[in-house]
């Protein structure tokens, strides 16, 4: 039930920047940190998890599959 909560209420969103530093360069590299911290993020995901999909086919053709038509 708890877990529905968020969905219900709403969480919360900024109104202002995301960033709030009197130097504006600090600023800047903030949000190209940011933004390069979001596609590395993501691209380590599509490889792990493609890993995890292809090393999975891989087990379950080799091993289950395989010991399927063994014991028919």
């Amino acid at each position: 039930m708890l877990l529905v909560l968020p969905h219900l209420v709403g969480a919360p969103h900024l109104d202002g920047p995301e960033f709030t530093h009197p130097d504006p360069l600090a600023v800047e590299t903030l949000i190209s940190l940011h933004a390069d911290f979001i596609v590395a993020s993501a691209l380590a995901n599509l490889v792990f998890w493609g890993v995890l999909g292809l090393m999975s086919a891989w087990v379950l053709n080799r091993w289950v599959l395989k010991g399927i038509g063994r014991s028919a």
